[in-house]
Order: structure tokens, then sequence, then C-alpha cells
């Protein structure tokens, strides 16, 4: 013989949120100050130093480009 089954119970329905009034919004000012005198040569050695970097880079890869240029000519 089969048990039977309990009928399904309904759940409670859950209270429905209250909407949320939003705040009203205040004009804010910023005010920036100017940036100081030290960034020009600070700027200038950043990209001294970044232009001697891709130098560089340039010089490496020029370098494997010969080598794997010779390495192809042996095989041909």
């Amino acid at each position: 013989m089969t048990a039977r089954k309990s009928p399904r119970r309904r759940k409670p329905q859950a209270p429905e949120p209250e909407p949320v009034v939003a705040a009203p919004k205040h004009a804010v000012e910023v005010h920036r100050a100017p940036p100081p005198p030290a960034i020009a040569p600070l700027l200038s050695e950043l990209v001294d130093a970044l232009r001697a970097v891709a130098g560089r880079m340039i010089d490496i890869a020029d370098a494997a480009a010969e080598a794997v240029q010779k390495r192809l000519e042996g095989r041909a």
C-alpha cells in the first residue's frame, strides 16, 4: 500500500517593500589646486626613459630578426 501525500501548503505572501525616496541632490563645487611646478622636469625624465626603453626594444627586435634571417638562409 502506498502512503498518501499531504496537501501542499501555501506560503504566506511576503510584504511588499516600501518605495525608496531619493534624497535631494545638492550641488558640490570641487576646487582643484594647480599641479606642482616639479611636474615638468619629472615628465621630461619619464619621456626620456621611455624613449631609451623603446630604442633598446627596437635594437633587440632587430638583432632577433637578423638571427632568424641567418638561420633561414642556412636552410635554403
